[in-house]
């Protein structure tokens, strides 16, 4: 099959919706079936209020991408795949394909309006309310006539409670490159966490819990990554910041940790945890939706309630404490998230595909 995914922006950064298409354009890709990615940057109706500098900053990055390719630094992507950079979505100029797929809330408004020639029309919904978009814009979007996907239970039940339609649980893989190397016992008392300015992260919950952890217990150590390349307002100087990393660099923080904390109020799906788990990291976080697909309290990490800076704080100085506890929770998430691959993934969203009438059709 021909398939087109249509992304809302650029891959200047890591961005988890990315991952999951470019991960499973990959193993598509290994398949035999022809992948094409478009990058739209500039979304009528995803920046109908922006300024002058924003429209510059998106020319630039047009011109940048068009002009000079640069590569994707973040995550491997197949090179037999075709990346397209577009300012807008315009439907004569998307490219003829059998499947087409919508990713995003802004990208299904397109879509939606694509005449046959480009694709049976299908949607993978990543996005969650009030985050991304109020529940109304979601719910109207999850109503157009396209095959619904959600990449976990979490979001499967949002879309059937607020447009009444069924979705294909699409369940997600961790990239091999995330393993443990080294062993837990082996460890010092390094705390990890990925840092991230939007607001469903919650990065300042777990900042707190990180200083509390210096501040209370002797040697703890507090690791740092994210987005931006410099240190972000905010961040205290006794936390190491590493910024942007490769998978193959971050990997190396995750097998350095003891814990991993994530500290987020809502996740599609929840990749940082879920990595380090593979890496042998124990793992404090909080319940946040998407995350129930592989965590479970208590077996393979420590659950707080979003936003409960003291019980996170307790769970993760819990781990820093009892070794053996740390362990036996560090190997729990490794067996755990050992069945999350892409290649199970890749087989459930090529029988979707194959199957026009199935339990995703409209």
């Amino acid at each position: 099959m021909k398939i087109n995914f249509i992304l809302p922006g650029y891959p200047v950064r890591p961005v988890g919706g990315f991952r999951v298409v470019y991960e499973l354009a990959n193993e598509m890709c290994m398949r035999g079936h022809e992948l094409h990615i478009t990058h739209a940057n500039s979304l009528k109706k995803a920046y109908i209020n922006r300024s002058v500098l924003k429209s510059l900053k998106n020319e630039l990055a047009y011109l940048c991408y068009t002009i000079f390719n640069p590569s994707i630094h973040w995550v491997r992507v197949n090179p037999k795949i075709t990346l397209h950079y577009k300012k807008d979505i315009v439907e004569n100029k998307s490219v003829d394909a059998d499947v087409v797929f919508a990713t995003a809330w802004q990208t299904a408004e397109y879509v939606r309006n694509f005449p046959p020639e480009k694709g049976r029309k299908y949607y993978l919904v990543m996005d969650f309310d009030p985050f991304f978009a109020f529940r109304e814009t979601l719910a109207e979007t999850w109503r157009y006539p396209m095959r619904l996907l959600c990449i976990s239970q979490w979001l499967c039940d949002k879309v059937k409670a607020y447009s009444g339609r069924d979705a294909l649980l699409l369940p997600l893989g961790i990239n091999k490159t995330f393993r443990k190397y080294k062993g837990i016992t082996e460890r010092e008392k390094t705390v990890a966490m990925m840092y991230s300015s939007a607001g469903y992260k919650d990065a300042g919950t777990g900042i707190k819990v990180m200083e509390l952890c210096m501040k209370n217990l002797p040697g703890v150590k507090c690791v740092l990554f994210g987005p931006k390349k410099t240190r972000p307002e905010g961040v205290p100087a006794s936390i190491d910041y590493k910024g942007s990393l490769s998978d193959d660099a971050l990997a190396g923080v995750y097998n350095s940790a003891a814990v991993f904390i994530s500290s987020s109020l809502a996740e599609g799906f929840a990749f940082p945890p879920a990595e380090a788990m593979a890496c042998g990291c124990a793992v404090a976080c909080t319940d946040c939706g998407g995350n129930r697909d592989f965590i479970e309290n208590n077996v393979n990490a420590l659950v707080s309630k979003p936003g409960d800076v003291e019980q996170l704080y307790r769970n993760t100085e819990q781990l820093l404490k009892d070794g053996p506890l740390r362990e036996k929770i560090a190997i729990n998430g490794m067996k755990s998230i050992a069945s999350f691959n892409w290649t199970k993934s890749a087989d459930v969203f090529e029988r979707a595909l194959m199957n026009i009438n199935g339990p995703a059709a409209f």
